[in-house]
């Protein structure tokens, strides 16, 4: 077995962004990224307030439906941690559109045959409900950042340097592609083999 290439950051900053829909590999391809650059990853989401909170993910969305100061809540306290670390990885739903100083953007494109079976497997949900809940839950996010941000969601080329194609179940796929991309902008390097 091949032995993985250990990196270096080449800068003071190594600020990467990374967006995309629910069950596009976001938190996955976050985590595996910060664990071989040996950054903190930084992921502060509804999801987060609802585990600090005790209760469901779904209740915390129809809450934001509501009351707008959940979002600027939780988006303050993403840009809180991102200001805390020079070098990190931020995913979220509207990272590439919110964390400052970037040194990478990027969005992860997915089908969203792919969103709803993985959103099944990692929820153990009824396809159809998966399917349901996605299409609600896109829907409520969209209307919810246009009329908070002026942002929409779904227009996001402009925003980000690269829109990988995460449809495969290989992250190690994707990640590669992200760190080929922080080579050519000499963020990172390999460190070279000590042996």
């Amino acid at each position: 077995m091949e032995k993985q290439k250990e990196y270096q950051i080449q800068k003071d900053t190594c600020r990467i962004a990374i967006s995309g829909l629910s069950g596009c590999g976001n938190t996955t391809i976050c985590r595996l990224l910060s664990e071989r650059l040996q950054i903190p990853y930084i992921n502060y989401t509804f999801r987060s307030l609802a585990t600090e909170k005790e209760t469901s993910l779904e209740e915390i969305a129809l809450q934001a439906e509501k009351d707008h100061n959940i979002d600027v809540f939780v988006d303050n306290k993403q840009r809180e941690l991102v200001r805390q670390n020079l070098r990190c990885v931020v995913g979220s739903r509207l990272a590439v559109w919110f964390v400052e100083n970037t040194d990478l953007s990027i969005y992860l494109d997915v089908s969203d045959e792919t969103r709803h079976r993985r959103i099944q497997e990692r929820e153990k949900k009824p396809l159809d409900q998966v399917v349901q809940q996605t299409r609600e839950r896109d829907l409520h996010d969209r209307t919810r950042y246009k009329r908070l941000y002026r942002i929409d969601i779904l227009d996001f080329e402009s925003v980000v340097d690269h829109v990988i194609d995460n449809n495969h179940e290989q992250g190690d796929r994707t990640i590669n592609t992200i760190l080929d991309l922080l080579q050519k902008k000499n963020i990172v390097r390999v460190k070279p083999s000590s042996g």
